[in-house]
Parts: structure tokens; C-alpha cells; sequence
């Protein structure tokens, strides 16, 4: 191989390695009796998508309230309307670093004013 080639070479590689790291994408995942929880953090664009699905057998759901609870991950919100969507779908942004964030986050979920339920999510 050339000395030409080699330099290419030795210069392409380095970008690879930046292309590689810098669309680093950060999840954790739970399931309880009831619910299915993600979320995910787009580290090159600080954009948190929490979801929120109901796995469970009730045929209607009222005032449903959400908090998740993690060392630098926080959301809470709630849902109060006559008609639920399939899966709750919340964006966010944040400047917090979540590679920070421990291994596992709590989501704690309210619904139909007397269930409550803590999912656990894991780091994946």
C-alpha cells in the first residue's frame, strides 16, 4: 500500500470514530401488570421522547397522571380527556447530561382516580 493511501487512510478513520460516537442514542425500558414505558435521549440534539402505553384489560381510562422520577431525569403531566390515545407520546429538552443518569428510573402512574402503579425502567 502507498504512503498516499495510508494517509488517506489514517485520515478517514478518526471521522468514522466522531460519526460513530456523536449520534449516540440513550434508552431505558419497563413493563408493569398495566403499563410499557421507553424513554430515549438523543444525545446530539438534547431531545428526551418519553412513551406511555397501557397494556392492561380496562376498556376506559380517565385522569391519567404520570411522573418520572430519576436522578436527572423528571417529567410529570397529566392526561384528562374523554378519549385515550394508544400510547402517550411526550417530547422534551433538556441541557441536563443524562449518560448521567443511574441505571434505573421510576415511572409512578395514575389512572381512573384509584389505580396507581410504579414501572420500572431500566438502562438498556
Amino acid at each position: 500500500m502507498s504512503i498516499t493511501k495510508k494517509l488517506i487512510l489514517l485520515s478517514i478513520l478518526p471521522l468514522f470514530f466522531l460519526i460513530g460516537c456523536s449520534d449516540k442514542t440513550l434508552s431505558w425500558e419497563g413493563q408493569s401488570a398495566h403499563w410499557t414505558a421507553t424513554i430515549k435521549n438523543e444525545k446530539s440534539s438534547e431531545l428526551t421522547n418519553f412513551t406511555i402505553k397501557y397494556i392492561g384489560e380496562e376498556k376506559e381510562l380517565t385522569t391519567i397522571s404520570y411522573q418520572f422520577a430519576g436522578q436527572v431525569i423528571t417529567a410529570k403531566g397529566l392526561y384528562d380527556d374523554k378519549t385515550y390515545p394508544n400510547s402517550l407520546q411526550i417530547q422534551s429538552t433538556s441541557e441536563k447530561n443524562m449518560e448521567h443518569e443511574e441505571s434505573s428510573v421510576k415511572l409512578i402512574i395514575k389512572w381512573n382516580n384509584s389505580n396507581e402503579e410504579i414501572v420500572q425502567l431500566k438502562k438498556n
